[in-house]
């Protein structure tokens, strides 16, 4: 029995450790989502898009912190920000190397959109 265990163990961690790796070649671009009162924007939507290119490369999702973290190869990107109740963001240039990228606190402006009364009839 402790034999078996033991087999299982010897396969299964270093299938942990090839998981948990991140791909050869991409560097982690980091940062958190803020409101203009500094309070986290939690599920806020990252994406990555290649100059002149209209379909993003790569996204994330913000927690509930409003961290993300983006996996990335090196070159030069924009990064598309939204988030529901507030304006999109845009940065028009991200130099992404060898090492990971920390874009620190990113503020997003809240809307003043109202949206109309909906009426279901039935």
């Amino acid at each position: 029995m402790k034999r078996t265990l033991y087999l299982w163990l010897l396969l299964f961690f270093p299938l942990l450790s090839v998981a948990q790796s991140k791909p050869e070649g991409t560097v982690a671009v980091r940062g958190t989502l803020v409101d203009e009162q500094n309070k986290p924007v939690p599920f806020g939507n990252v994406a990555v898009y290649a100059p002149g290119r209209s379909a993003p490369l790569t996204g994330a999702i913000a927690d509930e912190a409003g961290q993300f973290v983006v996996m990335s190869r090196a070159g030069t990107f924009s990064l598309k920000i939204t988030a529901v109740g507030y304006q999109d963001r845009q940065l028009a240039t991200v130099q992404v190397g060898t090492r990971d990228v920390e874009l620190g606190k990113l503020t997003l402006k809240a809307t003043a959109k109202r949206l109309d009364e909906v009426v279901v009839t039935g």
